[in-house]
C-alpha cells in the first residue's frame, strides 16, 4: 500500500508527464523561453509543481486504500472523493505557496500580487487552481477502480456459475447411481410373479427416488422428514436385495425434522455407506442413520459396517463435492467428513449449524 504496484506507477508517470509537457508548452507558446534564465526559472517551477502533485496524490491514495473508500456504495464514494478533492488541493495550494517562496520561484506579477494580497487569499487561488488537477486525477482514479471491480465482478460470477453447474453435474451423477437402478429393476422383476403387491410398492418406491433426483435442483433445501421418507425408500429396495444381511436403525431426533438440509445428501451417504460398506461384507452389515442437535448445530450422522478404501485420509473426490455443495449453501457453517470410527465401524457426517 505504499509503494503501491507498477501499473499505478506508470500512471504517475504519464499523468504527471502530461502535466509538465503541458506546462512547458505553454510556457514556450507564450514567449516565456525565450532568455536560459527563463528556461531554468520555468523547468524549475514545473518541476516543483509535478513533485507536489505526485507527492500529495500518493498520499491521497494511501487514505483511500487505508479506510477503503472505495469498498462504499458509488453514491458516498463520489461524495467522499469530493471532499478529499478539495482538502488535497488546498494541502497542495499550500505547499505551492511554501516551496514558491523558500525557492524564490515566485513571478513578478505573484511577488506584486503578494504586496497586495493576504496570505489566506493567495492560498484560496492557489486551492482553486490545484482544484481541476486533483479532481481530474481522483475522477480517472475513480472511474479505473469502478470499472476494474464490475469486469472482476463479472469474471467471479462467471465462475461461480460455471462452479454451481459442474457441482450439480458431479452431485446428479453421485446421486443417480445406474447400478443401483438396475439392481433395483431386477430385484423389482424377480417380485413380479412372486410378490406383486411388494413389487407394485418397490416401483412407487423406485418412482419417488428418480422423482426426488431430477426435482433436487429446483430447491437448495428440504425438510430432514422429507429426506428420511426417501431414505426409507432406498433402503427398502436395498432390503430386496440384500435381505436379512441389510440391518438398519433409525436414530432421528424430532425436533430436526422440519431442519433444511441439502436434497438426496442423507440419501447419497447411506448409497455410499451400502456401496463401500455393507456389500463388501460378506455377512452384510448393519446401517445407523441418527440425526440430532448438538448445542447450535445439526448433526447428521451415517455409520456403517466396513472399512475405508485406501488410506482413509479424509480428501477424495466425494468428501470434496459434498463440502463444496455444503460451502455453497451454508458456507462456513456447513461441513462433511468421514472417519473410520473403530476397525469395523465407518461414520460419515454432516454438520450444519442453525444458528
Amino acid at each position: 500500500m505504499l509503494l503501491g504496484n507498477k501499473r499505478y506507477w506508470i500512471f504517475q508517470l504519464v499523468g504527471w508527464s502530461a502535466f509538465l509537457t503541458m506546462h512547458i508548452f505553454f510556457a514556450w507558446f507564450y514567449g516565456k523561453f525565450s532568455k536560459p534564465a527563463d528556461q531554468e526559472f520555468l523547468l524549475l517551477r514545473a518541476f516543483v509543481y509535478v513533485a507536489i502533485g505526485v507527492l500529495l496524490t500518493h498520499l491521497m491514495r494511501m487514505f483511500i486504500l487505508k479506510f477503503r473508500l472505495l469498498s462504499v456504495k458509488i453514491q458516498r464514494q463520489i461524495l467522499y472523493f469530493i471532499l478529499l478533492s478539495i482538502f488535497t488541493a488546498f494541502i497542495c495550494g499550500y505547499a505551492e505557496q511554501i516551496a514558491f517562496r523558500t525557492l524564490h520561484l515566485n513571478s513578478a506579477r505573484e511577488l506584486e500580487l503578494m504586496k497586495s494580497k493576504s496570505f489566506l487569499s493567495i492560498l484560496l487561488m492557489n486551492t482553486l487552481s490545484w482544484m481541476m488537477y486533483i479532481l481530474s486525477w481522483n475522477s480517472f482514479y475513480l472511474i479505473y477502480h469502478y470499472i476494474t471491480y464490475a469486469q472482476q465482478e463479472r469474471i467471479q460470477t462467471l465462475q461461480l456459475k460455471s462452479l454451481v453447474k459442474e457441482l450439480e453435474l458431479n452431485t446428479i451423477k453421485s446421486n443417480i447411481n445406474p447400478h443401483f437402478i438396475f439392481n433395483a429393476l431386477n430385484s423389482i422383476r424377480a417380485l413380479v410373479n412372486e410378490n406383486p403387491d411388494r413389487a407394485r410398492d418397490a416401483i412407487t418406491e423406485l418412482s419417488n427416488i428418480l422423482r426426488s433426483s431430477i426435482n433436487m435442483h429446483k430447491t437448495q433445501t428440504v425438510p430432514l422428514n422429507q429426506e428420511i421418507k426417501i431414505v426409507e425408500d432406498y433402503l427398502a429396495l436395498e432390503y430386496i436385495r440384500f435381505e436379512d444381511r441389510l440391518k438398519v436403525v433409525f436414530e432421528i431426533d424430532k425436533d430436526t425434522l422440519p431442519l433444511p438440509i441439502p436434497p438426496m445428501m442423507v440419501q447419497s451417504m447411506v448409497e455410499n455407506a451400502i456401496k463401500h460398506g455393507i456389500s463388501q461384507e460378506v455377512n452384510g452389515g448393519t446401517i445407523k442413520i441418527s440425526a440430532q442437535i448438538k448445542k447450535t448445530s445439526l448433526e447428521l450422522l451415517v455409520l456403517n459396517t466396513g472399512r475405508l478404501n485406501g488410506n482413509g485420509k479424509n480428501d477424495g473426490f466425494g468428501v470434496k463435492s459434498t463440502n463444496e455443495r455444503l460451502n455453497l449453501i451454508y458456507g462456513e457453517k456447513g461441513c462433511f467428513a468421514i472417519k473410520q470410527l473403530d476397525a469395523d465401524t465407518v461414520q460419515a457426517k454432516v454438520t450444519i449449524r442453525i444458528n
